[in-house]
């Protein structure tokens, strides 16, 4: 059975592409993979054509980055055998007036050639080109839709850019319910989210003070202080789709 995943372009400025091509599990597929595409109401927020290119690109580059560390440390660790034997061999058969020097640079060179070759021979092996042609296939036969989802996220952001940091506090008019299928979506772009946050400690801590109650004021000024209020607005629209679904998954437990 073919695994869902997601491709979500958030109405921005500029428009947001979030895929799947980051994560390594992707790749550990090995086929059948579909990719479905979701927007917020209205116009598609970018061409087709730039759409699929920055995609493709996207994926290629994931690819490349999963088959090209796969072996890594053996590779490293026979890059560092061939440059101490090629030493130890030029240092007591080859005599040179420049001791020392010319060991040095061949046995670097000896290693850096063998550890590009294994690595381009990793990225020409049979699992990354059938990979990367399944993968451009999906993407091919991808769909994109409008999606309640990206448009309930897309207003929250529209609140917490408009209202600043005070929006946080603004409490919804009435409760959100997701769908079995909306929520599995809904789930997926907080993941996507999250990954593009990873290197934001403010933005873990932001989530975990929201578990605990409010986060205080002074880390929501320092939020928008720090990222700038676009992509403040993002986070805490983020935060707020979170709970959302997390408070439907609490409800839907027997």
């Amino acid at each position: 059975m073919d695994k869902r995943r997601y491709l979500f372009i958030i109405k921005s400025s500029p428009s947001i592409i979030l895929s799947p091509f980051s994560d390594a599990s992707l790749y550990k597929d090995h086929g059948g993979y579909s990719l479905l595409g979701r927007y917020g109401t209205g116009d598609m927020p970018m061409d087709t054509e730039a759409l699929r290119g920055e995609l493709n690109k996207a994926m290629e580059a994931g690819a490349r980055e999963y088959f090209g560390s796969k072996g890594f440390y053996v590779r490293l660790v026979l890059s560092a055998l061939i440059f101490i034997a090629m030493y130890l061999f030029t240092s007591i058969v080859i005599r040179d007036p420049i001791p020392l020097l010319d060991e040095l640079l061949l046995s670097v060179v000896a290693a850096l050639l063998y550890y590009f070759w294994s690595e381009r021979r990793a990225l020409l092996s049979n699992a990354h080109t059938d990979t990367v042609l399944a993968l451009r296939k999906a993407l091919d036969l991808s769909f994109f839709k409008e999606s309640r989802v990206v448009d309930i996220y897309e207003s929250l952001a529209d609140d917490s850019l408009s209202l600043g940091p005070a929006s946080f506090y603004k409490k919804p008019n009435q409760k959100t319910l997701f769908s079995a299928d909306e929520r599995e979506e809904a789930e997926a772009l907080c993941a996507a989210l999250a990954k593009r946050w990873r290197a934001k400690p403010m933005v873990a801590e932001l989530y975990e003070q929201s578990k605990a109650g409010s986060p205080s004021s002074r880390l929501l000024d320092a939020l928008y202080k720090r990222l700038g209020p676009m992509e403040a607005a993002l986070v805490l629209a983020y935060i707020k789709l979170l709970a959302l679904v997390q408070e439907g998954v609490a409800d839907a437990a027997p």
